[in-house]
């Protein structure tokens, strides 16, 4: 049995809007291509059973300590529901330089951006991420 390179450690954050957030930090190694499945996976149910757990109101995806060359099924994790309402979840992404590129390559192929930076949800500081989800929760 192998064991994930990916260590994912889930916090909830009070946002300035009275909101909150899960924080999913991920750091390690998403494995290239379809081995990667099970991290995608791993993030993405993280993901859903933490909001579910806190009710938070967003999700930061910290990807700064992620090392991801390559891999379609990333794109799971861009696809997290509310698991409490019909309403688009906001979300925000953290990137760092181990995989600011591959998340760029999959912005802009699968997620079909022009320029990924045009997404709006993808940010290469904390606090303007975080400032982001306040402004996106303002109504929560």
């Amino acid at each position: 049995m192998s064991t994930s390179p990916l260590s994912i450690q889930s916090e909830v954050i009070a946002l300035k809007s009275g909101a909150t957030a899960v924080c999913l930090r991920c750091v390690g190694i998403y494995r290239v291509g379809s081995s990667g499945k099970p991290e995608a996976r791993a993030i993405y149910e993280t993901a859903c059973s933490s909001l579910e757990q806190s009710s938070a109101d967003a999700l930061l995806l910290d990807y700064t300590e992620l090392h991801y060359e390559w891999g379609d099924d990333m794109w799971l994790t861009f696809q997290v529901d509310h698991p409490s309402n019909d309403q688009e979840l906001p979300f925000a992404v953290l990137v760092g330089e181990g995989c600011k590129d591959a998340i760029r390559s999959l912005l802009e192929s699968d997620g079909g951006y022009d320029d990924w930076l045009h997404s709006g949800y993808v940010f290469f500081s904390k606090s303007i991420a975080l400032a982001y989800l306040s402004d996106e929760t303002r109504d929560a």
